[in-house]
């Protein structure tokens, strides 16, 4: 009689583990096939067109170094400089025309 009732303990001790563990699989994967909702962008009725602000701007281009950048076409650029660079601004006075 104890050997049955020790066979009945464990076999109800491994009922209740794989039980536990199908529930934790279960809701494990359930989680994961939930997908959050996206937002989705509807196009305005009368799309604004907007100026672009470097439409005058003029391009310095540097081939000894391999980079260009757009400026304003009120700047100057000079590659020639009559001062150090400011510490704080990193930029130098050129010499006026």
């Amino acid at each position: 009689m104890k050997n049955s009732r020790g066979f009945i303990q464990i076999v109800i001790i491994l009922l209740a583990l794989v039980l536990v563990a199908a529930g934790a699989y279960y809701f494990g994967t359930k989680n994961k096939s939930v997908q959050a909702p996206t937002a989705s962008v509807q196009p305005s009725a009368n799309p604004v067109a907007t100026a672009d602000p470097t439409v005058n701007w003029k391009t310095y281009t540097n081939k000894k170094y391999g980079y260009k950048f757009q400026y304003p076409e009120n700047w100057a650029i000079s590659e020639k400089l009559v001062s150090d660079p400011d510490p704080k601004t990193g930029i130098a006075k050129h010499q006026q025309r």
